[in-house]
């Protein structure tokens, strides 16, 4: 750094509230819908429409190359009454010697009853008033201050919210059924035990929607929507043991939400018609013995936050429909795990995978058919982070139809051998940044690799997807050794260090062999850490590291400017110079780059030296450095 200078010589919501244990139940008869009397539910116990049965992997089928061990066992009806379109116009009329008793209500009693239909809240104690509650179609909100035990099966037409206040509600393997189109209902801080397989509000009428917060459940089934919703917010901790945790529409896991679903029976943990979605920072969490997701009508599935699929006995992904789609989302996260099966881990029957920037994917299975199967594209983007292992077969293959598949790797890819997939060291690396694209005819290791072009010279001649039981790729690949790490310059008014490194490695700043930062590396190769100003003169030691190996790079803090520099005035018979500049900097004085004087400015940021005489008009420079 120079400092030169010359001379020439010379709102708020009001809520009523109702406790159900003041008000006579009769209080409400005169609503024909409000109330299903007890002969009425008597009469409906025999009546039964069964869930619609679908098909499921057979666990203990011994399959090599098909797909015809798919079997289509019908489900036992267990509700003692249905919500269906079909029958709710029987239910919904209600005929009775209570109702014909409404013409000799006094008329205290009718004011009693017309107050009442302003009530929008109830808070309940006992059974019977949480049942009246349900079945009172002006009551929405009902609020537990008791654990409830039910007694009977019922359906209602209204929506509902309830609040259990962490009460448990025994549903003692009765149901309540939400028998209209659109009926919207709320659960929240709930623990219902001993479900039915028709659970507490199921139904089979279009666009019903259930919200549930911070829930536990245990039984035979979670839920039953056959063509409606169920979001997921809070806490839900779900065990099934005879049916599905999820069986309906749209399975939604809110923004945030933690979801944990157990399930022992040996059918599937979640059957959805249209899709499951994941949301940002949501975490589903499914373990089962049967086939962990099950989509059957239009495969939609989007992972923006974390999912984990593990089933013990069978497949942990399957979409067995046309042209539907997964996708893991920007920085989100799936680990599909099958076991004990000769099935797929993940299987989107003619529809497609994609893997996108920064999501990672991670998928095991154990049977002779490859671990991943797609029908149309199987994409991993670049900057994706994936992991597919078979202990006996290929990790990728095709069906239906056969499939196209993308790879960008930023760190190249790492592939084992069929039946060497468990031992650390790869059988082929490829290093560097690599692209390829290829077709796949099938899922078996006789699989043909087609069509195949990469940027690679070594995988566009060695790479055969059939002799292929595990592939990694992004961070999942085996370094031999990373990026040259890079510092950029560093004066002493800098507060940030910058440079390039290994994508994603850790950063550590060291002055005199102390850590004064740390950060990473973003996924492009470059890194800015903020770091304490120092002192011209200091030497900084940057060092990266992943997977066990290192680079670093070092640089010496500079001064970013000078004092300026001055320099007194000059005749024909001066010899003395004198002038102020940077303390303890070094000085020249110089005429046509001749140095004809030099020294050190002292501390005090002043100088003096002795030069010989000078010409008139010549040019004298002070410079300090």
């Amino acid at each position: 750094m120079n400092n030169k200078f010359s001379k020439k010589v010379t709102g708020l919501l009001l809520i009523s509230h109702l406790t159900l244990s003041t008000l006579p139940i009769t209080a409400f008869a005169s609503d024909e819908s409000a109330i299903l009397p007890e002969a009425q539910i008597e009469s409906t116990s025999e009546s039964s429409m069964g869930q619609s049965g679908l098909p499921v992997l057979d666990p203990e089928s011994n399959t090599d190359t098909t797909k015809e061990d798919v079997a289509d066992p019908d489900k036992e009806n267990a509700a003692e009454t249905t919500p269906t379109e079909e029958n709710a116009e029987q239910e919904a009329p209600v005929e009775s010697e209570e109702n014909d008793s409404t013409s000799s209500i006094t008329e205290e009693e009718t004011t009693e009853s017309i107050q009442a239909r302003n009530i929008q809240d109830a808070h309940v104690r006992t059974t019977e008033e949480f049942i009246s509650a349900l079945q009172n179609s002006l009551i929405r909100n009902i609020y537990l201050e008791n654990d409830i035990s039910l007694t009977r099966t019922f359906n209602i037409t209204t929506n509902k919210n309830i609040y259990g206040n962490g009460y448990t509600l025994d549903l003692n393997f009765f149901t309540v059924g939400l028998a209209a189109t659109g009926i919207v209902a709320n659960i929240e801080n709930i623990n219902l035990i001993n479900q039915q397989i028709y659970s507490f509000f199921w139904s089979e009428f279009q666009n019903v929607t259930v919200n549930y917060r911070d829930v536990t459940s245990s039984g035979r089934q979670f839920i039953y929507l056959a063509h409606g919703t169920a979001n997921l917010y809070g806490t839900i901790d779900a065990t099934a043991s005879l049916e599905e945790n999820f069986q309906g529409g749209d399975l939604i896991i809110k923004e945030g939400a933690n979801v944990d679903f157990k399930n022992t029976s040996a059918i599937n943990a979640i059957i959805s018609k249209t899709g499951v979605t994941v949301e940002d920072g949501a975490v589903l969490n499914v373990e089962s013995r049967g086939i962990g997701m099950y989509v059957t009508q239009v495969p939609a599935i989007n992972i923006r936050g974390e999912a984990n699929f593990d089933s013990s006995q069978n497949i942990a992904i399957y979409a067995p429909v046309a042209n539907g789609y997964m996708t893991i989302h920007e920085h989100a996260k799936l680990r599909a795990t099958s076991k004990v099966t000769n099935h797929e881990a993940i299987m989107l029957l003619n529809g497609s995978l994609t893997v996108k920037d920064g999501a990672t994917l991670e998928a095991s299975s154990e049977g002779t058919e490859s671990t991943i199967q797609t029908g149309n594209l199987m994409s991993f983007e670049k900057g994706s982070n994936f992991l597919v292992t078979n202990t006996r077969g290929p990790a990728l293959g095709a069906y239906a139809k056969p499939t196209d598949v993308a790879i960008e790797s930023l760190n190249g890819l790492d592939t084992w051998a069929v039946g060497n997939t468990q031992t650390d060291n790869p059988t082929n690396s490829y290093s560097g940044h690599l692209t390829a694209v290829f077709s796949l005819n099938t899922f078996t290791t006789g699989q043909v690799t087609s069509n195949l072009i990469s940027n690679n010279p070594d995988f566009q001649a060695n790479f055969s997807s059939g002799r292929v039981g595990r592939i990694a790729g992004g961070s999942f690949v085996k370094r031999q050794e990373i990026a040259q790490t890079t510092v950029n310059e560093v004066t002493n008014e800098d507060e940030t260090v910058t440079g390039k490194a290994e994508p994603n490695a850790a950063i550590d700043i060291f002055v005199n062999n102390e850590v004064i930062a740390s950060g990473t590396v973003d996924s492009t190769g470059n890194y800015e850490i903020k770091i304490p100003k120092q002192t011209t003169g200091t030497v900084i030691l940057v060092n990266a590291s992943i997977d066990g190996l290192e680079s670093s790079a070092q640089t010496t803090v500079t001064r970013a400017s000078l004092t300026e520099t001055t320099i007194s005035e000059i005749t024909t018979t001066t010899t003395q110079v004198n002038g102020t500049g940077e303390p303890n900097a070094s000085i020249e004085i110089t005429v046509d780059g001749t140095i004809i004087a030099n020294g050190r400015i002292g501390s005090d940021g002043k100088y003096s030296l002795t030069i010989p005489l000078q010409k008139e008009g010549t040019v004298v420079q002070a410079q300090a450095t």
